[in-house]
């Protein structure tokens, strides 16, 4: 066989091997993982950036740290997100433009945008809080829609599911708007032990799905763990995409 045949052969079988290892990986389940509550520590939340792997990072507006961190996840090209405040059921304090039921249309899309515009990168939004306010259609409603106008269009909405009733996705597919929802909370309980376990439960609805979406905080514990399983992903048989990935889309009306 010359040389240049050789060659011709090697680089076909080399490229065999490669869209095979694409296709395989692309059979396996898939998980997505955000983090929260970003900006306000900058050294949790820079470990956190230094994670192996395509994860998502959702940051509070106006936490003293975003602009810094949000960039510099931004330039690691991971995914962010605004982490935007809404009322809760539980009377906690929401901060600077915090969306409330009370408001009318006009103040809670002003807010709200004004909130995305203080979080460089985002390309999307997903709430903080809002066991009250994701529960109520009117609000839900004119979220969607400040999020389908001309400032803020492509942005997408993931649903922390604060709250079992909430109409976040309902409401986001009615209109067309991209969407997903949050699957497992990882840190409820500020456990190693207990944390993994919340990530083995998130393996296991990917498994059982195709795809889950878990939410950890910036703390050292979650991303101890973070750290150990991410390195151990094939070991799991999942793996990590971007959230941008498994939006879910539904045409009004159909």
């Amino acid at each position: 066989m010359s040389i240049l045949r050789r060659f011709v052969h090697c680089f076909f079988c080399l490229g065999v091997i490669i869209f095979n290892a694409d296709v395989l990986a692309q059979d396996k389940p898939a998980i997505a993982i955000v983090i929260d509550d970003m900006g306000y520590d900058n050294a949790l939340g820079q470990r956190a950036i230094d994670l192996p792997g395509a994860l998502t990072f959702s940051f509070l507006p106006y936490a003293p740290f975003t602009p810094e961190l949000a960039e510099n996840a931004f330039s690691h090209g991971k995914e962010v997100l605004a982490h935007i405040p809404m009322q809760s059921f539980e009377p906690k304090k929401l901060g600077k433009d915090g969306l409330t039921w009370a408001m009318d249309k006009n103040e809670l899309t002003q807010k709200l945008i004004t909130q995305i515009a203080e979080v460089p990168h985002a390309i999307g939004v997903n709430n903080h809080m809002g066991s009250l306010l994701t529960q109520d259609r009117e609000s839900m409603q004119w979220v969607v829609a400040a999020l389908q106008g001309s400032t803020t269009e492509g942005l997408f909405f993931l649903d922390s599911r604060t709250t079992k009733y909430t109409v976040v996705e309902t409401v986001a597919l009615e209109s067309g708007l991209a969407t997903a929802r949050r699957d497992i909370f990882f840190d409820h309980t500020d456990d190693e032990h207990a944390i993994k376990e919340q990530f083995e439960s998130l393996v296991s609805l990917a498994k059982e799905k195709g795809f889950a979406i878990g939410i950890g905080h910036p703390k050292s514990k979650t991303l101890k763990v973070l750290f150990e399983v991410l390195n151990q992903l094939d070991d799991y048989g999942v793996v990590l995409v971007p959230i941008s990935q498994r939006w879910v889309r539904k045409a009004p009306n159909t």
